[in-house]
């Protein structure tokens, strides 16, 4: 298979930053995925593959955690669609990738 992203060419600090937008790119999409399951198994007793979503939302949450050193990204995600809040300069880092 051949590397798409030579992380190597990048300095440390836009490499962290890519390592960090994929993991929250995963992180949506898995909400995504448990969200459509979720609608599936709604009058269903057969919980077992949302609870088996859960825990790897709650891994990538970890991982997400540590690399960012905090919980703002998850704050964010989770916080009522009416909270506003302004764009940090790491924001306008991201929007570069």
């Amino acid at each position: 298979m051949e590397n798409l992203i030579d992380l190597g060419n990048f300095p440390r600090n836009e490499v962290d930053l890519i390592s960090r937008e994929y993991i929250r790119q995963i992180y949506l999409e898995v909400m995504g995925d448990y969200a459509k399951e979720a609608e599936k198994v709604k009058d269903s007793d057969d919980k077992k593959i949302l609870n088996n979503i859960e825990e790897l939302l709650k891994s990538i949450e970890r991982v997400i955690i540590l690399l960012d050193g905090n919980d703002a990204f998850l704050n964010h995600i989770h916080s009522p669609e009416d909270a506003t809040e302004s764009a940090s300069e790491e924001d306008a880092e991201y929007d570069r990738f």
